[in-house]
């Protein structure tokens, strides 16, 4: 697991320890809360675990708790045996709802970092928006346009010239691919 970020091996202590821990939790009110009710509790440890961590620990805690739920919720209890339908449609529904959040909250992770990359790209653009308003000379422009492209896509070196240019350089396309030749 050494090779897991930190994240990730929380969100896998938590997908192993908190459907376990919620479920003993919820042992003392397992006569008089219901199994749909006590599944909807665990429900919320998957979800807490899925936004943390990633597709492998939601779908571990969607398992932790459709197994705890059986184990300790349903009867007979303290063993892995459902008899009855609705439990075990419960359990099911567990599971499904479970690795479903995990799918969404790996979506929704996904969709933030491309968020905040086209927030830096807007602001880049608004930068040299104001920079090319407010400067009396197009160099401090360039310069900056050829930091920017540098810096953004690990460019060596690259380069502004005025003028037709001379053979077939490299050259950045309007949709933001290199053309070479």
């Amino acid at each position: 697991m050494t090779g897991f970020p930190p994240r990730d091996r929380i969100a896998a202590a938590g997908a192993l320890l908190g459907p376990f821990l919620v479920a003993l939790a919820l042992v003392p009110f397992r006569t008089d809360l219901s199994n749909t009710n006590a599944a909807l509790i665990l429900v919320v440890m998957v979800v807490a675990v899925a936004a943390v961590g990633n597709r492998i620990t939601g779908a571990l805690a969607a398992l932790s708790a459709a197994a705890w739920f059986d184990f300790f919720l349903t009867e007979p209890y303290e063993r892995f045996t459902m008899t009855e339908t609705d439990d075990i449609e419960t359990a099911v529904l567990l599971l499904a709802v479970g690795l479903i959040v995990s799918q969404l909250a790996v979506h929704a992770r996904r969709l933030e970092v491309v968020t905040v990359t086209d927030a830096d790209h807007l602001h880049r653009i608004h930068e040299t928006a104001d920079l090319a308003r407010t400067s009396r000379s197009a160099d401090p422009v360039v310069e900056h346009v050829r930091r920017q492209l540098i810096e953004l896509l690990g460019l060596r070196t690259c380069r502004f010239e005025y003028g037709t240019l001379m053979g077939r350089p490299p050259r950045l396309e309007q949709d933001g691919s290199v053309a070479v030749g």
